[in-house]
């Protein structure tokens, strides 16, 4: 009994670590190459906002989170349309560990006037990790379709 006790100690402590560690994401808010300060950035995991915070002076930001979670996290200023970024800190196949830095830069478009309401969009991009040798990449299939949307609904 107790080497059962303590294989399954030792497992379910093995598995709630396997992902440990951390994503430092980074980056600048834009637009049109100028920089925008006072954005605020909110970070949703699970459905639930878990942090809020505004950007740097100088259009700069950085967030660290924490590996084995699926995350969402919106970049939002008024008289521009919020863009959303899905970051996939978790890889069912393999066991993550370790601290990663990615440089993301987002470009916010400025809402066209007599438009009353913010058109809701999908996220502009996903950053997933697919094992620890390559870290965290876009999901460039997601990144052009997610592109093609935004660029018909501006045409509108």
């Amino acid at each position: 009994m107790k080497t059962l006790s303590a294989f399954l100690l030792f497992f379910f402590s093995a598995a709630s670590f396997g992902q440990g560690g951390l994503l430092m994401l980074h980056g600048r808010v834009e637009n049109n190459s100028v920089l925008l300060k006072d954005v605020t950035i909110e970070v949703v995991k699970d459905n639930e906002i878990v942090d809020e915070f505004i950007n740097n002076k100088n259009g700069s930001y950085k967030y660290r989170f924490a590996l084995g979670s699926i995350y969402n996290i919106s970049f939002t200023k008024e008289g521009y349309i919020t863009k959303t970024v899905g970051v996939i800190a978790q890889t069912p196949d393999s066991l993550i560990t370790g601290n990663f830095f990615f440089q993301l830069d987002i470009d916010l478009f400025q809402m066209k006037e007599g438009i009353e309401e913010e058109p809701v969009f999908p996220a502009i991009a996903n950053i997933l990790i697919k094992d620890q040798k390559d870290g965290f990449i876009y999901d460039k299939r997601y990144v052009r379709w997610a592109s093609e949307e935004y660029e018909l609904l501006k045409m509108e």
